[in-house]
């Protein structure tokens, strides 16, 4: 199967774009490298609807990552569809492309894999990347999953797709942002059920919630099937 992406988005040169630390006056809006909320210092288009993470935007063109093991360096593309070698989404954002192999990497799993220790929703303990753990993602519940982020002090385990979600995300059945959370203190039985798909929910699983409204979902029913593909894009599948 391959895929094609038709989207007009492209590498902007930084001398357009202006520089802001005005997070929450664009609390609705997604980077356009990695497509997460903007929640850090970020570059805007005045000209149109374009943002790009500080982080995201000064990334190397060309990169050595550890995680991949063909001898060319990898280099930054955007512009079309491509499936995340590492989290297995599909994503017109931008990526490290490997012109060896053509594999991608997503910027979100660039960016959790650089080396060193991680910090998670919901656990107090650093994480570290395990390329050969096979184990439970908490977040999740999937069993038998090869290579996750664990805790060296206990037995809490993350999947790399898991580990990169959105902390913010909208749904059209809530006017407000839903936040991402790892534990449901709300132990009524009648509460453990979606309010997007109305069926129950486990409580133990990484759900987002409104504190507002009260209401709960679950991950997949909020972000969709492909939660990596910018609105507005047309994506045709050639089998």
């Amino acid at each position: 199967m391959m895929w094609r992406s038709h989207s007009n988005a492209t590498f902007q040169a930084y001398s357009l774009l202006n520089i802001s630390d005005r997070i929450g006056e664009y609390d609705d809006k997604c980077c356009d490298g990695c497509l997460l909320p903007i929640v850090a210092s970020f570059y805007y288009c005045t000209q149109c609807d374009f943002f790009l993470h500080k982080v995201c935007a000064e990334l190397p063109k060309v990169k050595h990552v550890w995680h991949h093991r063909c001898r060319p360096a990898l280099v930054l593309t955007s512009n079309e569809v491509f499936e995340c070698v590492r989290c297995l989404c599909l994503s017109n954002a931008f990526a490290y492309k490997c012109e060896e192999c053509e594999q991608c990497t997503c910027l979100r799993c660039i960016i959790a894999l650089t080396p060193g220790a991680r910090t998670c929703l919901g656990h107090k303990h650093p994480l570290l990347f395990y390329t050969e753990y096979k184990g439970r993602c908490v977040a999740s519940g999937k069993d038998d999953i090869t290579g996750l982020f664990r805790c060296k002090e206990c037995n809490f385990s993350v999947d790399p797709k898991c580990f990169s979600l959105p902390i913010r995300s909208q749904h059209r059945n809530d006017k407000h942002l839903l936040s991402l959370s790892s534990r449901n203190d709300n132990r009524y039985s009648k509460s453990h059920f979606c309010d997007a798909c109305e069926e129950r929910r486990d409580p133990n699983l990484w759900f987002y919630h409104c504190t507002t409204c009260v209401t709960s979902a679950h991950v997949n029913c909020v972000l969709g099937e492909y939660p990596f593909i910018k609105l507005g894009s047309t994506v045709k599948v050639i089998e």
